[in-house]
């Protein structure tokens, strides 16, 4: 698996701490929208407000899709971004005030492998009962757990070539005593597991070289994943062939991922990590993801995550009035009488986004949610004409939009146009976009870009290098990666978070063992193949053991 999807090199423990220094939690105080004693006064919603436009659409899609089948057998979503399969639809629900009498009313709608965490209920809606889930009282809103990201390579893997192998000699250790946890997207989707075992890349039953502890798979993906997990897993093995190895989807949805990272915790593990990052996670305060980690980091468990892939590809402002509207609401001023930010998006290529504001998110924090409804739109800079939106109403639940386009036009070069439709004006708003060759042409504020739970105090957020821009080949300090997210992303609203669980039904650890504390991080950097070029992604972390040496 690992020859197919990632190129990995090794660094030693130095590498660590450069480059956790060169992404710092907060860099300063931050100006943010005041929420204190404010109560929001919200009429009745219409029930497609409450799912939202995407999830409507979906609806409405499928439903044309049942009525005129001609033949067909497979439904197919307009929007690449959900997460739709055998007529399910994997969503994200918040509730009203109780997450659990919520997931016994989605339940009864069809909802299958449900999980909660907070406010939030993530699992398999029917498609067809969506329009139903927002006529519920339970639920204040929900949307679409759209498809998470991962920081993926495409070369052959050479995990175990740069000295671990002199590391596990000198200081007589292999990872014994040690479990590994991983999150990703799938472990055996592509059912190539036992093959893996039988030669060598991972232990189990059959493994020739007696690493017979086999994996332990908490929870899959049901289908669509190109197995990741395994490939991780695969070169946490090369590395500590002796550790013990666990795994957990984090493509269920952000519910599923926060108790996904407990899980592992339950079942032992010492290190977990991740290369995931859910697009509507919260860019100004820590989310339920990162509350996860805060709380695996307290119960003794070391957590790393990718810090991402999106280089400085972020613009970020107070908004700015203009007293013009082109779409729906009034529009931002990127500079003195122009309301439009040219931006370039290669032919056949995707551009996606997530737009967020200062407001709390409803989601995690409960009380009045969002103030501001804002709207980001892309255009066609020949004719003005909207290409994609993000559009739902924000006011009441989160402060956040996600835009995504895939460029079939024969042009390159379009606008982003914001506007805000109604409430106070942010003083501070930000769009991220990931993943891809994407540039901002003008008015770029070249921004931080690593968000969400890799910025949780628990969390240590590692960037991409080079193997041969280490100490390794010569260089004093690393040298990161171009494209690697940069850092200095404060959350200006941890202390408006009220709580996990508003019922007061709190997740709660399985009492572990007393961790010791780690002497020697290794760490894995992948690097993949794209347009003739190569590019290092994430890095993944592991221990090889425990405790120094006697």
């Amino acid at each position: 698996m690992k020859k197919n999807y990632l190129q990995t090199m090794l660094a030693a423990s130095m590498v660590v701490l450069s480059l956790v220094a060169s992404f710092p939690v907060s860099a300063g105080p931050l100006a943010c929208s005041s929420v204190k004693n404010l109560v929001l006064q919200q009429g009745q919603a219409n029930p497609d407000d409450k799912i939202g436009p995407d999830l409507a659409s979906l609806a409405d899609e499928y439903a044309s899709f049942l009525r005129n089948k001609n033949g067909r057998t497979t439904f197919t979503p307009s929007n690449t971004l959900l997460q739709v399969r055998s007529g399910y639809v994997v969503v994200e629900a918040v509730a009203e005030t109780d997450a659990h009498a919520l997931e016994a009313d989605l339940k009864a709608l069809g909802m299958q492998n449900s999980s909660v965490f907070g406010r939030m209920v993530s699992g398999l809606l029917p498609i067809s009962a969506l329009k139903k889930a927002g006529a519920l009282v339970s639920m204040r809103f929900a949307q679409p757990s759209y498809k998470p990201m991962t920081n993926v390579g495409f070369t052959e893997s050479q995990g175990d070539s740069v000295r671990s192998n002199v590391a596990r000699q000198k200081f007589g250790v292999r990872g014994k005593g040690v479990t590994v946890g991983v999150l990703s997207d799938s472990y055996n989707n592509l059912v190539g597991a036992r093959a893996g075992v039988l030669s060598g890349d991972l232990p189990g039953r059959g493994n020739p070289n007696g690493d017979t502890a086999a994996v332990r798979v908490l929870s899959d993906y049901a289908g669509g994943g190109i197995d990741e997990g395994r490939a991780m897993l695969e070169i946490i093995h090369d590395v500590a062939p002796g550790a013990n190895l666990s795994f957990h989807t984090a493509f269920n949805g952000q519910a599923d991922f926060a108790n996904g990272i407990l899980r592992l915790r339950r079942a032992g593990a010492d290190v977990i990590t991740d290369d995931v990052y859910y697009f509507a996670a919260p860019f100004f305060q820590d989310g339920i993801i990162a509350q996860a980690v805060d709380m695996v980091k307290a119960d003794g468990a070391t957590y790393f995550s990718s810090a991402g892939n999106s280089a400085r590809n972020s613009y970020e402002s107070a908004f700015n009035a203009s007293d013009t509207s082109h779409v729906l609401g009034e529009a931002h001023n990127f500079a003195e009488g122009d309301q439009f930010q040219r931006i370039f998006i290669p032919l056949g290529q995707t551009l996606t986004g997530s737009f967020q504001w200062d407001d709390p998110y409803f989601s995690v924090s409960g009380g009045s949610g969002a103030l501001t409804d804002m709207n980001i739109y892309l255009l066609d800079r020949t004719n003005g004409r909207v290409l994609a939106g993000g559009t739902r109403r924000n006011i009441g639940s989160d402060p956040v939009e996600i835009l995504n386009y895939v460029n079939t036009t024969t042009d390159t070069l379009f606008n982003i146009l914001i506007e805000k439709v109604q409430g106070p004006s942010p003083k501070k708003m930000k769009y991220i976009i990931f993943g891809g060759i994407r540039e901002i042409q003008e008015y770029a504020t070249n921004s931080a870009t690593s968000f969400g739970h890799p910025n949780a105090a628990g969390a240590i957020a590692v960037g991409a290098v080079r193997y041969d821009r280490t100490p390794a080949y010569g260089r004093t300090v690393p040298l990161i990666e171009g494209f690697s997210s940069a850092g200095e992303f404060p959350s200006c609203l941890t202390k408006l978070v009220i709580g996990l669980i508003s019922s007061g039904r709190s997740p709660k650890l399985v009492p572990h063992r007393e961790s010791t504390r780690p002497f020697l991080i290794l760490l894995q950097v992948q690097e993949r193949i794209m347009n003739g070029m190569d590019f290092l992604t994430s890095l993944v972390p592991l221990l090889l053991h425990p405790t120094p040496p006697g």
